[in-house]
């Protein structure tokens, strides 16, 4: 484009006639030719003739010309050729010969290609028409393909390049496959919406992809920013949602946000305590008091089921032996185990002896945990 204003320039001071315009060039060679037929296309009717001829082939004669012409008129299309003086081969992968031509029937294009207006005109049309689809419908068999053979990651990049143009069924399953296979959830639940309307995920499949993608974010989430930052991702309804926040308290009180955890635990006890909260109450690895003395209450009102209530005691036992309340929490551990005999329970009670230091009893303590877990490993070899 920078050089039109120069080629005017030659023109003027050479004296050329015939030149009537200078068309800025395309991407591509095929985009250059389109610009200049449509400029031409300002200058002439459809049964005018048209010559396209690319610069390395400059000194044509008029005999080559004047034939070229005259053959797009009574052809419509016409390009000189010249003889193959070489075999002329074809292969699919390079290597193995799979076709011999005759050479007597082999020709080689050159220029001018002639053609009507309206012949060259119309090609140029249908070639992007089709070209568009052709080209989209093969990134789409290209991605199929590089998925069929375990390539989610090539595959992606076919179905990248369709730039959403085409978004059917068969397509957005592709697409949740390669995602999926590549770990790439939040891709998965940016488009659940669209993915839904057009029945490729249900709604309740959409709500899985994006649970674990909650899931996998706070998992991931080094810093109090990053796990706030995915907080403000919920919705208000799981915002509210026991097992999810569980979740987000546990991860705040593993990198230190003690207060943030605090606010969300006594948010969720001011009904009746959750069991997926309470599950996760008893894997804290550090005690908040005013959670305990809220499951403290909430167990003093409800005595009678508070004996029954194994994630309860389990919870408020964990939350005492964080503190030092050894005494609480022995009560509470062995109640539990009234109710559930397993290694971990026998495991904490006899932690909880050796530290009132009422060695005996921890040893049997130690003792029953060690042979359940034997009894378990046994009837795990058997189930094989």
């Amino acid at each position: 484009e920078d050089k039109i204003d120069f080629l005017w320039g030659l023109i003027e001071k050479f004296h050329i006639q015939k030149v009537v315009s200078i068309v800025k060039g395309g991407a591509t060679g095929y985009q250059s030719i389109h610009n200049g037929l449509v400029e031409v296309q300002k200058y002439s009717k459809d049964s005018d003739i048209v010559l396209i001829c690319d610069g390395v082939r400059p000194l044509i004669s008029a005999e080559l010309i004047s034939n070229c012409i005259d053959a797009a008129q009574k052809y419509e299309t016409a390009v000189p050729v010249t003889p193959s003086i070489d075999s002329v081969l074809e292969s699919k992968d390079g290597v193995n010969c799979c076709k011999n031509y005759p050479r007597g029937e082999m020709f080689i294009t050159q220029a001018p290609q002639g053609y009507t207006m309206k012949k060259i005109m119309w090609a140029h049309d249908e070639a992007e028409k089709r070209g568009k689809n052709v080209k989209l419908a093969a990134e789409v068999i290209r991605a199929r393909l590089n998925l069929d053979i375990g390539n989610p990651k090539a595959s992606l990049e076919f179905l990248e390049a369709t730039k959403g143009n085409i978004s059917n069924a068969s397509v957005l399953r592709m697409f949740v496959k390669c995602y999926s296979e590549l770990g790439l959830t939040d891709k998965i639940v940016a488009m659940s919406k669209e993915l839904v309307n057009n029945k490729v995920l249900s709604d309740e499949e959409a709500r899985k992809y994006y649970l674990k993608n909650i899931q996998e974010k706070l998992s991931k989430a080094s810093t109090i920013d990053e796990v706030d930052n995915c907080f403000k991702d919920l919705t208000k309804y799981d915002k509210k949602e026991p097992k999810i926040i569980s979740a987000f308290i546990y991860k705040m009180i593993k990198l230190g946000d003690v207060n943030h955890a605090k606010t969300l635990s006594l948010s969720l006890l001011k009904q009746d305590p959750d069991p997926f909260f309470l599950d996760s109450v008893s894997t804290w690895e550090i005690a908040i008091p005013d959670v305990l003395v809220s499951l403290k209450k909430y167990a003093a009102k409800n005595m009678i089921t508070t004996q029954v209530n194994l994630p309860l005691l389990k919870a408020m036992a964990n939350l005492e032996y964080k503190s030092g309340l050894l005494r609480d929490a022995l009560a509470d551990y062995k109640q539990a185990l009234s109710i559930e005999q397993s290694p971990d329970l026998y495991i904490r009670v006899g932690t909880i002896l050796t530290g009132l230091q009422n060695y005996p009893e921890a040893t049997e303590y130690f003792a029953r945990a060690n042979s359940l877990y034997s009894e378990e490993k046994s009837l795990a070899l058997v189930s094989k």
